[in-house]
């Protein structure tokens, strides 16, 4: 079974162009209402008071699309989202980094904590991220520790650098879907930085369309995202309505879609292509600070295409990326606590004037918190 979750208003908030997608996740939303697409997900309702006045109308609106909101493993921030009425809460594991198994201890705690403290069916979805690039084994370990912790109700793999081939795609998901309960939904999160995302959801497709397990999808309209982008909502029409056995299980009501296309890219467009000059910008807090630590975070070299790396600070601007940006940059070691409140004041400015900041801007933006 295929459903789809729409993320263009957070995969597509790490964009270049996040500020150019239209302020209205209320009217947004009504459109995937008359498509079908049965989830959205949502940044964090308070990395800025505009976003938070934009997701309380949607909450408001109560559509019939579920809503899902990403945070990131932290108590305080996790029972933000659900004061704020949204049940499902979408988590995230690094798999490359160490640490795995505080992670889990960490997230379990936390859920725990928050299913005794709320009096509401909450739901968690945790993420799996450099699924493909950990040995099978590893990744059947943490599948095998989170399937034991309750609430959780989704695994999603995602290719975070977007080097995932169909056959590591076919074997990842065919592994899951072995070991897995029945209880759970599979998610896939495909990035696109080697064109591989098209293929990669076919493989995908072709191995659950007939499964009883739900295999949720994230997209985005017109597949808007970090660097190169991820999996559009049209891509994924194109995989289901290409299979001629399918034609009587057509659920999405694709004649909407240019609709939706065009409330969002009425201004301007997303190139896709993997070696257009801002297919190598970052936003991403972690993203930018693996960058700033390694000198290298992407598979392509920028400099063998003739671009550079370029740094994006915009509504989703961490204070950990802060404090590693003003160490690396500026030679300035600020406090973490300082840092968090010069992250909020920047999200704000670039959500209430429309704009993202590049590396010298944000350089004099941080320079005028220090003395």
């Amino acid at each position: 079974m295929i459903t789809i979750l729409d993320t263009t208003y957070r995969e597509g908030k790490q964009s270049y162009l996040a500020h150019k997608l239209p302020d209205s996740i209320s009217d947004y939303a009504s459109i995937l209402d008359k498509i079908g697409i049965e989830y959205i997900q949502i940044y964090h309702p308070h990395i800025s008071d505009k976003n938070l006045k934009q997701v309380r109308s949607l909450i408001k609106q109560n559509p019939k699309v579920k809503i899902s909101c990403h945070s990131s493993i932290n108590l305080i921030e996790i029972e933000q989202v659900i004061d704020e009425g949204i049940t499902a809460v979408d988590l995230s594991i690094g798999l490359t980094g160490g640490k795995i198994a505080h992670q889990i201890d960490e997230l379990e705690k936390i859920i725990n904590h928050c299913q005794n403290k709320y009096k509401v069916s909450l739901r968690f979805r945790v993420g799996l991220e450099y699924a493909t690039k950990v040995p099978i084994e590893a990744l059947i370990n943490v599948c095998e520790q989170l399937a034991r912790i309750a609430p959780i109700v989704r695994i999603s793999i995602s290719d975070t650098d977007g080097t995932a081939t169909p056959r590591e795609i076919e074997k990842t998901l065919s592994k899951i879907d072995e070991i897995l309960p029945d209880r759970f939904s599979i998610e896939i999160h495909l990035h696109n930085d080697t064109g591989l995302a098209g293929a990669n959801l076919f493989k995908a497709i072709e191995l659950f369309k007939d499964s009883k397990r739900e295999l949720v999808i994230d997209a985005s309209a017109g597949g808007i995202g970090e660097r190169n982008g991820i999996v559009s909502i049209g891509d994924i029409f194109s995989g289901l309505y290409l299979d001629q056995e399918n034609t009587n299980n057509r659920k999405y009501n694709i004649r909407y879609y240019g609709e939706l296309y065009d409330f969002c890219f009425k201004d301007f467009s997303f190139d896709r292509d993997p070696l257009n000059p801002r297919a190598f910008y970052q936003s991403s807090g972690w993203h930018i600070i693996n960058f700033l630590k390694s000198g290298m975070y992407q598979h392509f070299d920028p400099v063998m295409y003739g671009q550079t790396t370029r740094l994006i600070f915009n509504e989703v601007a961490s204070g950990d990326t802060l404090q590693i940006f003003a160490e690396k940059i500026l030679g300035k070691k600020l406090d973490k606590n300082i840092c968090k409140q010069i992250a909020k004041e920047m999200r704000n400015y670039c959500a209430n004037n429309n704009t993202c900041l590049d590396e010298k801007s944000a350089a004099d933006y941080i320079s005028k918190f220090i003395p």
